[in-house]
């Protein structure tokens, strides 16, 4: 297969599934940043249930994420 990588795919669809997933990891570092925050800021009523589910997503996204 000419301009194939190691793997057996074509050099053009390696660069588009590497930016897709690139904008994927960029998307999922964010959603973890703003998870994090809101576990740091939760006030009222409802602290005791949120601030255990916000710790839950985010070391749920950390290991997504690695």
């Amino acid at each position: 297969m000419k301009n194939a990588s190691i793997i057996g795919l074509k050099e053009a669809d390696c660069k588009k599934i590497s930016e897709k997933l690139n904008t994927l990891l960029a998307n999922y570092s964010i959603f973890y940043q703003n998870t994090r925050g809101a576990h740091w800021n939760i006030k009222g009523d409802q602290f005791f249930t949120l601030h255990p589910k916000f710790e839950e997503l985010y070391n749920s996204l950390v290991l997504k994420i690695d």
